[in-house]
């Protein structure tokens, strides 16, 4: 498909926002009721992807906050005794467009995509004390790529293409928190895994503050695909996130 000769500085329009498994570690003194937690977040995400010819394009928050459409995410988590359930969303609608002058040569270059990212898991409490948890997680992490591109290069015609696609990874991970006094307390996430992709894997952690109602977290996450036989070889989004989490 001539889509795929195509190089992307463009990619960084993707995301706004991930970062939602810092929710389930509020979960953490649970008891033999369910007990359950969302949490409304933001991610300043910088996007950096490599396209099937080695050539490397990075976007910042900036720049995705320009072309950005439509955006929604969110998370929720439960936990009874020792078992946690988290499940995540993110669904960004972007769009782009740049404009080259080679010599006598006009390239203008037009994209659309819509990013779905949701990640579904399940935990169990391997330790606990008065002060911290740690959990084990297994879960699965799907991400669904709906991307159009056309590239006008002037005297020569236009050509465009279409590509969806839609990727499935089993995911192992563990997640926790520690309190560091009655008001503050961190929260840690990591993951990897593998399967319709070479391989995902994802970082988080997050210092929160607890009032009465909710609780106001600020922290980083780093998240990043390896791909096959796709438009990229691989994507990577990063950046601080901060959100508010409410549990009942």
């Amino acid at each position: 498909m001539y889509c795929k000769k195509i190089t992307y500085k463009w990619l960084g329009t993707i995301l706004i926002s991930l970062g939602a498994h810092i929710t389930a570690s509020q979960l953490a003194y649970a008891d033999d009721n369910w007990k359950f937690n969302a949490e409304v977040y933001a991610l300043g995400a910088d996007v950096s992807a490599t396209s099937i010819l080695g050539q490397d394009h990075t976007a910042e928050f900036d720049d995705i906050l320009d072309n950005l459409e439509f955006a929604m995410f969110g998370s929720v988590a439960a936990k009874r005794d020792k078992l946690a359930l988290i499940a995540n969303l993110l669904y960004v609608d972007v769009s782009a467009s740049k404009d080259d002058e080679r010599g006598s040569v006009s390239i203008n270059k037009n994209v659309e995509m819509e990013a779905l990212i949701s990640t579904l898991a399940a935990g169990w409490e391997l330790a606990k004390s008065e002060t911290s948890t740690f959990h084990g997680l297994i879960g699965t992490r799907v991400l669904t790529l709906d991307t159009s591109v056309s590239i006008d290069v002037a005297p020569l015609g236009e050509r465009s293409g279409n590509e969806s696609d839609e990727l499935w990874d089993l995911v192992l991970g563990i997640q926790g928190r520690a309190d560091l006094s009655p008001k503050w307390y961190i929260t840690y996430y990591a993951d990897i895994g593998t399967g319709d992709s070479d391989s995902t894997y994802q970082l988080s952690t997050a210092l929160a503050y607890r009032f009465s109602h909710f609780d106001f977290a600020f922290g980083y996450q780093f998240i990043e695909w390896q791909f096959d036989d796709m438009l990229l070889d691989d994507l990577k989004m990063a950046g601080p996130a901060m959100g508010f989490r409410f549990h009942w």
